[in-house]
């Protein structure tokens, strides 16, 4: 079984690496300059910074302008079928996050493609180049049902609104792995050390 993680922080990152993770992510621009290792995950809206050699592509734009670059693809792609598999594949792409909607049950005929499958993470929902009132990371909006949904302001002043409730597959990993689907992704955004510890350590740490 392989293990990649997305980290927004370097408290984050720092977390991370001591687990024996195959790849790290970061939406982080100055992490991602700082170690060559790591994939940065492409901004929302274009931007004029010089892009790390490797990334996480979420978006076609940066795919077709991403030439010699090590691309794996997001799950923004919504990508549900071979056909677009294979696209992504003939573009470049090394790994492909299918869509987040695809069940077990969905990615039966695509497990033969290196696919990695998003099993953990608060996910946006909405995303804003910018708003008056967000301008840092601390804000929450709540629903009538008392959900509360994270607002997240990037290095870029682009407001994402986050899922109340995270992603959680870590429960179908077996399962995941009986179609032969072997790689899995976890996303931390506004989860503290702790937090990262914790999920980190039950996965690793069985």
């Amino acid at each position: 079984m392989k293990i990649s993680v997305l980290v927004y922080t370097k408290e984050q990152y720092e977390v991370v690496q001591e687990y024996p993770v195959d790849e790290i992510y970061t939406a982080n621009y100055d992490l991602a300059m700082e170690n060559p290792s790591l994939y940065y995950q492409t901004p929302k809206y274009f931007s004029e910074k010089k892009m790390p050699h490797r990334l996480l592509c979420g978006d076609v734009g940066w795919l077709m302008e991403s030439e010699n670059h090590t691309i794996i693809t997001d799950y923004n792609l919504n990508v549900a079928n071979h056909f677009s598999v294979e696209e992504l594949l003939k573009r470049g792409a090394t790994k492909i996050t299918p869509s987040l909607e695809c069940s077990v049950e969905d990615l039966k005929g695509l497990a033969k493609y290196p696919l990695e499958v998003l099993v953990y993470g608060h996910v946006g929902v909405m995303t804003l180049k910018s708003h008056p009132l967000f301008k840092e990371n601390g804000y929450e909006l709540e629903d009538y049902q008392k959900r509360r949904w994270k607002v997240l302001v990037d290095e870029n002043d682009v407001v994402s609104l986050l899922s109340a409730d995270p992603v959680n597959r870590l429960d179908e990993l077996e399962a995941y792995q009986s179609i032969g689907i072997t790689s899995f992704r976890l996303d931390f955004t506004i989860e503290n050390k702790e937090q990262v510890k914790k999920i980190m350590d039950l996965i690793f740490n069985k």
